[in-house]
């Protein structure tokens, strides 16, 4: 996952040998883990098949290892997602909300409700969408998750944009990107600024599209081989700026270009809103047999996504209704990791306050140690000097004992001479 960003090939084929290693061993857990990388590694590469079955088996060994399940089905939601699959998506949201609640994170939990209120935006249910926003906003700015408040700020503005209310939605991305950017959030940073650009373009500002645009491919410039799914938006993006600034030819072959790849890819969520753009773009430059086949497309694109899944509406919502139990759980859960934090706190500053009066404590005993150490020293210090002024006394005495003998010898001496 370290590498995953910057060097996708490296990171897929450590995480093959990871899975082959777990699988020999049974190690489930390994399992799981390598899948999640593989899994998101063909996402990127838009190979939504193969993640979707890779997620699968990832899941399978995730319930086998008694992990929490949910990443596992918000990943599966996601395919299902960019595909345009939207009540399919939907189910697995569900399901990650209904799986293992109690071990689910509130972050993961909080995920969920994000991704559900975009569904809700792209169906054009602004209520609903806000109805799980709002159970997200506290616990994003209670828990400083920024990563969160980043994604709650853009999806205001994602629903403000759909309602052709441009200039908000402009400030609101601008906030989010500010905060993306100062936290180094290069995902969400690439999904703000195309949305930016959307804004802008639907205001026909082709210089503040283009400067977003630019920004969006620089970021995708230090990430060649990741944030495949927002490359092709910035590609969208960039051709419908040359279609304004009145280069329709090189906006063609953008476009057209574009429209190819997410074709092949099954990106429906992005064909849905190319569909119109290409048809134009053909309209202008003549070809009216590819313009008219396009919008043909559009209406069929329509049809099967947006209609289908409006109609599905009211099922889709008392499923979200029945699931929102969840939003009491969370609610509890949020609170017991509140407790749990300041928990945590009190007993680090307990820990704090042991150590303090442990570490107080041994000074204090190096100190009185210290000063009886330098009293005995000075003590055996005056000692010794008595005991040398003894000796010197001592000395000085037996050498006057001398003296005088000497000179009681030398009268005597004298005396017997005269």
């Amino acid at each position: 996952l370290a590498i995953y960003e910057s060097f996708p090939d490296s990171a897929k084929n450590i995480a093959t040998e990871a899975f082959r290693h777990s699988a020999q061993l049974g190690f489930q857990l390994g399992m799981a883990r390598s899948c999640i990388i593989l899994g998101r590694i063909s996402q990127n590469d838009g190979q939504f098949d193969s993640a979707t079955y890779l997620f699968t088996k990832g899941l399978i060994s995730a319930k086998k290892a008694n992990l929490t399940t949910a990443s596992f089905y918000i990943n599966i939601a996601n395919n299902y997602f960019f595909r345009g699959a939207y009540q399919q998506a939907m189910e697995n949201y569900l399901s990650a909300l209904q799986s293992s609640p109690r071990k689910n994170t509130s972050g993961d939990s909080c995920q969920v409700y994000l991704n559900i209120a975009l569904i809700w935006t792209r169906l054009g249910a602004f209520e609903q969408a806000n109805h799980y926003l709002d159970i997200v906003q506290p616990i994003a700015y209670r828990t400083r998750d920024t990563a969160m408040q980043v994604s709650l700020l853009t999806s205001r503005a994602d629903i403000l944009m759909a309602e052709n209310k441009n200039p908000e939605a402009i400030k609101l991305f601008r906030k989010s990107l500010r905060l993306a950017t100062a936290t180094n959030l290069p995902g969400p940073a690439l999904e703000i600024l195309n949305e930016l650009t959307h804004a802008y373009l639907s205001l026909e500002q082709a210089d503040n599209a283009m400067m977003s645009t630019q920004e969006a491919m620089e970021i995708l410039k230090m990430y060649p081989g990741a944030y495949n799914f927002h490359r092709y938006h910035t590609q969208h993006h960039l051709g419908l700026i040359y279609r304004i600034m009145g280069n329709h030819a090189y906006a063609e072959q953008l476009l057209s270009h574009t429209y190819a790849t997410a074709a092949q890819i099954g990106l429906k969520d992005l064909l849905l809103h190319m569909e119109q753009d290409l048809a134009a773009v053909y309209a202008h430059n003549g070809k009216h047999a590819l313009a008219y086949e396009h919008i043909l497309h559009y209406a069929q694109l329509k049809d099967s996504i947006l209609e289908k899944e409006r109609k599905n509406m009211p099922s889709l919502w008392q499923e979200n209704i029945v699931a929102g139990k969840d939003n009491a759980l969370l609610t509890q859960k949020f609170r017991l990791v509140e407790q749990q934090k300041r928990l945590q706190t009190k007993n680090v500053w307990i820990g704090g306050a042991l150590l303090f009066t442990a570490v107080v404590s041994l000074l204090f005993l190096n100190i009185v140690r210290g000063y009886r150490r330098k009293q005995k020293l000075q003590e055996e210090q005056v000692v010794q000097l008595k005991q040398k002024q003894e000796i010197k006394q001592l000395k000085a005495r037996v050498r006057g004992e001398e003296e005088e003998r000497n000179r009681l010898a030398l009268e005597l001496h004298d005396g017997i001479a005269s």
